[in-house]
């Protein structure tokens, strides 16, 4: 994903300096209300940031406060997707969006679309054509979908009135007008309650899970598992930020085997003949298993990819996040009780997914 500054916008934008946890990144409100945002003086960055958060407050409900605020909808339940201009899924959750809006089909629920495409002049002219009746933020940086893991387009977000993240990840199709309704009921602050659909994982059970690999072999995932834990690599044969993560894996792999921990890949969502060609054409140096639906994904509450999950010698899940080796790195140092910097990695990895 281009990081690169956005250019300036034909249309009048407000130039808003959010604070997203320790970035000072900038952001474009370029949509409010069915029409380009009316332009306002900038503001400084010393003056724009919320007030102080209660210490319960997670860093991820933080940056997501300095947003409501920015977009205006701060006590309101709020259903985000963070998208991107030229994703045929993105525009289809626009659209699902516009419609559960203007059928008023969840009263009371507040709708924003976070734009992730850089080019302003494209983006600002998608959105004329368009003309939702809610805000679009333009994240030209990915400031704000990186502070809150929604690095994936699209992805789906729902906070409550009191700005906890309620449900993350894909669109909520069946759930969404029940969600929502339970969202606007609310009077008091539930505090940190268990999000919309989310599961426990029974680890044990899922390492008894079966899967093929690319060479024809059915075994459960736990017999890959060496005597430092297993690492999981859940990607798929057409996100460039999996391609990336699936570079790396040879020298990942290395480093994690001077610990006796296996990696694994793990593809999901394709076709088997899709999985095999790839994997054929981009051997990643380790075994790959497949699961051409979504259960496996499911069942390990991954929403995205690429993800990665690392399971102990004691069956735990130590780590489960974005495929960056140092963070991974440091989890399983601790896991196993290494010294720091005992895992090393030569490169960084992708902050996305």
């Amino acid at each position: 994903m281009d990081e690169k500054s956005a250019r300036r916008s034909p249309v009048n934008v407000v130039l808003v300096l959010a604070l997203v946890l320790a970035l000072a990144a900038v952001g474009y409100l370029l949509w409010s209300k069915g029409k380009p945002a009316a332009k306002q003086e900038q503001t400084p960055v010393a003056a724009v940031g919320p007030a102080p958060a209660p210490a319960a407050k997670s860093p991820k409900e933080l940056a997501l406060a300095a947003f409501l605020k920015t977009v205006r909808l701060e006590g309101k339940p709020v259903l985000i997707e963070f998208g991107l201009v030229g994703c045929a899924l993105s525009e289809q959750g626009l659209i699902s969006m516009m419609a559960l809006q203007k059928g008023d089909a969840v009263p009371g629920l507040a709708f924003v679309r976070v734009e992730g495409n850089p080019d302003a002049e494209v983006v600002s002219q998608y959105f004329k054509d368009k003309a939702p009746a809610f805000p679009v933020y333009l994240d030209s940086q990915s400031a704000l979908a990186k502070a809150l893991s929604a690095t994936a387009y699209p992805t789906f977000l729902l906070a409550d009135k009191f700005g906890h993240i309620r449900y993350q990840g894909n669109y909520p199709q069946e759930n969404l007008v029940q969600w929502g309704k339970a969202l606007a009921a609310e009077n008091q602050d539930p505090g940190n309650v268990p999000q919309f659909g989310a599961r426990e994982i029974d680890v044990g059970k899922l390492l008894a899970d079966k899967l093929p690999d690319v060479k024809g072999q059915v075994k459960p995932l736990g017999e890959y598992k060496g005597s430092g834990g297993l690492m999981l690599l859940f990607v798929d044969t057409s996100c460039p930020f999996s391609a990336a993560a699936l570079r790396d894996m040879p020298m990942v792999s290395k480093s994690l085997a001077g610990q006796n921990v296996n990696a694994v890949v793990l593809n999901t969502g394709d076709d088997p003949s899709k999985v095999q060609a790839f994997y054929a054409r981009n051997d990643p140096g380790v075994p790959v298993v497949y699961d051409a639906g979504a259960v496996t994904r499911d069942n390990w509450n991954v929403h995205s990819v690429p993800v990665v999950v690392y399971v102990s010698p004691a069956g735990k899940v130590g780590y489960q996040g974005e495929a960056m080796w140092a963070g991974m790195g440091s989890a399983i140092e601790t896991s196993l009780g290494l010294a720091r910097g005992a895992l090393k990695f030569t490169a960084t990895g992708t902050g996305f997914g």
